[in-house]
């Protein structure tokens, strides 16, 4: 009869070990969270300061890219469509008086007689 109430006793405190070993199990598991949380916290701050210079370095890149596109449309583009295009009304304009098109006066009155 004394190795029932020995037994137990020592099965009770192998469980008292067993919950008090779970328990410092969960608070180290606990405690590694809380590092991995202060991490990711330490880690977008970084991403953060490093990619705000990055925005700003594409902002500046975008507003010199459209400087110099108007430039080069006002400057350069502009002057050679009009260019091009008062050449096309004098070299249509020439084609149209070589046709014959338009007759001299003198033309047209002596081939009715």
């Amino acid at each position: 009869m004394l190795i029932g109430p020995v037994l137990l006793d020592v099965w009770q405190t192998i469980l008292d070990i067993v919950i008090i070993l779970v328990a410092l199990t969960s608070f180290i598991a606990l405690a590694l969270i809380a590092v991995l949380i202060l991490e990711v916290i330490g880690l977008v701050r970084q991403v953060r300061g490093e990619i705000r210079p990055l925005i700003d370095q594409a902002q500046q890149t975008v507003r010199t890219v459209q400087g110099t596109t108007e430039f080069v449309s006002a400057g350069l583009l502009k002057p050679a469509i009009q260019t091009a295009s008062i050449a096309a009304g004098v070299a249509r304009t020439i084609s149209v008086l070589r046709s014959g098109v338009i007759r001299p006066r003198g033309t047209s009155s002596e081939s009715r007689e």
